[in-house]
């Protein structure tokens, strides 16, 4: 059990702001009580992201986080008005657009269901959308999901009418701090065959 977490200044920002939270919690030092609650689904995202942007710094890769592809035009009041890919990673004209997914898919890999199916296809055609504003004939995408241990399986789309192609990784990234180091090697491995 941890007693504090220590906040260190090469934390990013909101790594620091989560450790003073978190330690104004476990101290009991908070004068309010009020309910609160983690949504792991955005925790988990921008732990993808804090991965990223290191591997991507050592790379020489530009990542941008969350970039907003506007939507014009006129459409009904429930259409989308912008688009979010979680992170962009590019060098040159190659992008590697990376969406981060906190399900269960890469702990549920030798399951079939019809509910994991529907979901993972909601996932891809998510991504691949993202991926269309790329100018490369042969895109990147990849999928993040937590997992026990890091895994990347590769899967390839191919365009029979224009032979165009769009890789795949499917990635799972352990949610253990033990296992970041491992992680980003593993991340800088897939970044290197990507782009």
């Amino acid at each position: 059990m941890c007693d504090r977490f220590v906040e260190h200044t090469s934390d990013p920002l909101t790594i620091r702001e989560a450790k003073r939270l978190a330690n104004v919690i476990l101290q009991h030092q908070s004068t309010r009580r009020r309910p609160w609650r983690v949504d792991y689904a955005i925790l988990f995202e921008h732990y993808v992201q804090h991965l990223f942007r290191e591997v991507a710094q050592k790379r020489s890769c530009s990542l941008v986080c969350n970039p907003r592809y506007l939507i014009s035009g006129r459409a009904p009041a429930w259409s989308l008005r912008y688009l979010e890919p979680d992170i962009v990673l590019q060098r040159e004209d190659n992008q590697l657009i990376i969406d981060a997914k906190y399900k269960s898919h890469m702990l549920n890999r030798g399951t079939i269901s019809d509910g994991l199916k529907d979901s993972f296809r909601h996932d891809l055609h998510q991504v691949l959308a993202y991926s269309s504003f790329g100018t490369a004939e042969d895109k990147q995408v990849a999928l993040v999901y937590p997992a026990e241990v890091f895994i990347c399986q590769q899967q390839q789309i191919s365009n029979p009418l224009t032979r165009a192609t769009t890789n795949v990784h499917l990635v799972g990234i352990p949610l253990d701090i033990a296992r970041k180091g491992e992680a980003q090697r593993e991340l800088d491995k897939l970044i290197a065959r990507s782009l």
